[in-house]
């Protein structure tokens, strides 16, 4: 079994690993690397799921610059999704500190703004948009 943070960055090359020039027959394609506001901002007794999450984020931007070496930026856009905790099962009983200004991202919101992202080929989506001023101001 992997650990999770094997998982977090082995399952974002293996997609990337197929996409070369010979073997694109569409023409044209999406790929979304759902990531964590965790590959962005370090965290208190997360080393290991924020080192994972950052890991799987760069790798991402390394196929984007991979795609563009290729000539296939017009072709194939990488999406990079940075959500907060979501309501969903996984994250069942946690609470940030100070809730109030880091409040549990709604995961039926964070679904329609990957759909949104996706169709406007956004690059970097952070969900929401108050987590990317974490990432500019980390400490």
């Amino acid at each position: 079994m992997l650990s999770a943070g094997r998982l977090n960055v082995e399952s974002v090359r293996p997609g990337g690993d197929q996409i070369t020039p010979s073997n694109v027959n569409v023409p044209r394609g999406h790929i979304v690397n759902i990531t964590s506001v965790a590959g962005a901002i370090p965290g208190v007794g997360l080393s290991d799921y924020c080192a994972s999450k950052a890991a799987s984020l760069r790798m991402s931007e390394c196929l984007e610059l991979e795609l563009r070496q290729m000539g296939l930026q017009n072709s194939i856009h990488v999406t990079n999704v940075l959500p907060f905790l979501m309501d969903t099962r996984l994250f069942r009983g946690s609470q940030p500190l100070r809730q109030w200004l880091f409040p549990i991202v709604n995961s039926e919101y964070c679904a329609r703004r990957v759909v949104q992202a996706v169709r406007s080929n956004e690059r970097t989506v952070y969900v929401t948009a108050r987590y990317r001023l974490l990432s500019i101001i980390k400490w």
